[in-house]
């Protein structure tokens, strides 16, 4: 279950981060300035996006069931790395 969470969180990162950076260098030509452009706008959201994950997925800490508490740490913590 944790795998396909993760699979399926950093599939959908890595689509933001490639259009992203595929529409400025279309525009634009330069490598590196496309790479800065994409990790300021797509990185920043991906970013605000871990960190919610993380937050929602804390909320299994209040429960009584240990597995549960486990499994909302092991997903808080991966998306967070």
């Amino acid at each position: 279950l944790l795998a396909s969470i993760v699979l399926g969180i950093a599939v959908d990162d890595t689509i933001h981060f490639i259009h992203q950076f595929r529409a400025h260098f279309r525009d634009h030509g330069d490598t590196e300035a496309a790479i800065a452009h994409t990790v300021e706008h797509a990185g920043r959201a991906m970013a605000g996006t871990s960190v919610i994950l993380a937050l929602g997925f804390g909320v299994f800490l209040a429960s009584g069931l240990a597995s549960l508490q486990r499994f909302g740490i092991l997903v808080g913590a991966t998306c967070v790395l």
